[in-house]
């Protein structure tokens, strides 16, 4: 099995600068937010809370900053709110300069080649590859890979073979096993606006889940379904369950991670 792990590495990074971002922001931001200034918040967001009980429950900055984080108006790459409120209601400089250098520390990473994991014995990358590296979790699942560094297309060279172009990723069969198509109702029914997070970790590619969003006829469970659809076709057959339990467990849907992860030790299945 194969795991990217430079990108869920990567991820963590972003969350723990995240965080930092997010206590300073607390620690300036409400010395500014009265009663008053909070109930214009709430009324601004009113659409995302979606909820009269959720924005009767908010009672300070810190509950109105978790709810907009559950609703995925607020994460480590999406900080409008962040600078939103703080250009309105704070005004602080210093809080304006820690958001303009996050910005930048998280536009600079985004500008790093691109990692793609290949699970291949004696593997020697045109470019450069990183030792291989194994992996097991409580799930029971082991997986060891080597991370191979990509600046132009899917082109690698193994010892005992001449250079050869490859896809763009491993196509599994054209119809899903039974098992798969169980594990993906479950989830499509479960994530909610959680899809995108999830697609993004199953290597959608960002044009694709826009492609998806702007299908309005679609509900979340049909925009999950159509993401997930995608990953399994591009999916190494034996990798799925590994990437997918891992993928949930990084966005925090622990719950659907542990759902799944007993559907596969029960059913035992592909």
């Amino acid at each position: 099995m194969t795991v990217d792990m430079h990108y869920f590495s990567l991820y963590e990074n972003y969350q723990e600068k995240y965080n930092q971002l997010k206590q300073k922001f607390i620690e300036i931001a409400s010395l500014h937010i009265n009663a008053a200034n909070l109930q214009n918040l709430k009324q601004f967001y009113d659409s995302v809370i979606n909820s009269k009980r959720a924005s009767d429950n908010i009672k300070d900055l810190l509950d109105l900053i978790k709810i907009l984080e559950k609703r995925l108006e607020l994460s480590y790459n999406k900080i409008e709110a962040f600078k939103y409120i703080a250009s309105t209601f704070v005004k602080d400089p210093v809080l304006d300069v820690a958001i303009k250098e996050y910005e930048l520390q998280l536009e600079n990473q985004r500008k790093l080649p691109p990692l793609n994991v290949y699970k291949c014995k004696s593997v020697s990358p045109i470019s450069s590859v990183s030792p291989s590296t194994s992996i097991e979790d409580d799930s029971g699942f082991t997986a060891a890979s080597q991370i191979v560094l990509l600046n132009s297309p899917t082109t690698f060279q193994s010892t005992h073979q001449p250079p050869q172009q490859v896809s763009r990723g491993p196509q599994q069969s054209s119809q899903p096993t039974a098992f798969q198509s169980e594990v993906f109702q479950y989830l499509s029914e479960n994530l909610g606006r959680s899809w995108r997070d999830l697609a993004r970790f199953l290597d959608v590619k960002e044009a694709e889940i826009d492609s998806i969003d702007l299908k309005t006829h679609y509900d979340y469970k049909n925009r999950a379904l159509e993401a997930l659809e995608i990953f399994r076709r591009r999916c190494d057959p034996c990798n799925w369950k590994k990437k997918l339990i891992k993928s949930l467990e990084i966005i925090r849907r622990r719950d659907l991670a542990e759902h799944v992860t007993d559907m596969i030790l029960q059913g035992n299945n592909n």
